[in-house]
């Protein structure tokens, strides 16, 4: 965060010590709050975390992915600021007016892109919303898929089918031919172009045609989304696992047991 220059009002000195971060001292433009309840500037907690991933005042192990938007601060600091600026005004002071109307709309500007669930994580947030857009797209194709394969299985073909073998079956007709259902099944939900009679005509093509298309193009997108929602998730899950990486080592640094079993291992 860049300090005024001197011939400029310091905001400072002429808002509450809660709108300054701990580290840098400063008027928090992204205020975050960490588990521990303490709330630092989005920058100065970055930069401090890249040093090392623990709390700057309660000494925890911290993550990035821990710190959250403090909403009700960042609202109560333009509230100070606007008070700041019209008083200013009142007593003549341009110079404080028009330092804090600009600091009002600095803070304005980056909560535009700063606000938002995960905050101070963006590429997080892009994962997960593309994640949760492929899962809602696999919903609807996986329910039009299963659909599709009730009013197959159900269809008056099939029905057909499974009547004439289980007749032929209880009858015991004698040099019995092979089962109708399968030929039946084979040339729906054969992959490739699947061999058909002689005696289809034209009409019968377009018909198996139809059937195929109606049971294999809603499959695509399904496997499709399924596929891209499982690359994003592990996507999603290796960014966590690297961020969560140095403070689960400080962490199991502190922790006795897993020394002991380090060192026994070790040994």
């Amino acid at each position: 965060q860049q300090q005024a220059p001197p011939d400029e009002p310091s905001l400072e000195e002429h808002v509450s010590q809660t709108f300054l971060c701990p580290i840098s001292h400063c008027i928090m433009d992204r205020p975050v709050v960490a588990p521990s309840g303490q709330t630092y500037d989005l920058a100065a907690i970055s930069s401090w975390l890249k040093r090392r991933p623990v709390d700057p005042l309660s000494g925890a192990p911290l993550a990035p992915s821990s710190l959250y938007p403090n909403r009700a601060l960042h609202e109560q600091l333009l509230e100070q600021l606007e008070q700041v600026a019209a008083t200013a005004g009142e007593r003549g002071d341009q110079a404080l007016a028009a330092s804090a109307r600009a600091k009002v709309a600095s803070l304005q500007a980056l909560s535009n892109s700063w606000l938002c669930v995960g905050g101070a994580q963006p590429d997080a947030c892009a994962l997960d919303r593309w994640a949760v857009t492929c899962a809602c797209w696999a919903v609807w194709w996986s329910e039009l898929v299963r659909e599709q394969v009730m009013v197959f299985v159900t269809s008056l073909g099939a029905i057909l089918c499974v009547v004439v073998d289980v007749r032929r079956r209880i009858v015991g007709v004698e040099g019995l031919s092979p089962m109708l259902l399968l030929p039946f099944l084979r040339l729906a939900l054969y992959p490739g172009p699947p061999p058909l009679p002689q005696q289809w005509g034209p009409s019968g093509r377009v018909l198996l045609a139809a059937l195929r298309s109606m049971l294999v193009l809603p499959l695509l997108p399904t496997c499709a989304s399924i596929s891209v929602g499982g690359a994003l998730s592990l996507a999603r899950f290796w960014q966590r696992f690297t961020d969560m990486r140095a403070v689960e080592l400080e962490r199991a640094a502190q922790s006795r047991w897993w020394v002991r079993v380090r060192d026994l291992g070790s040994a």
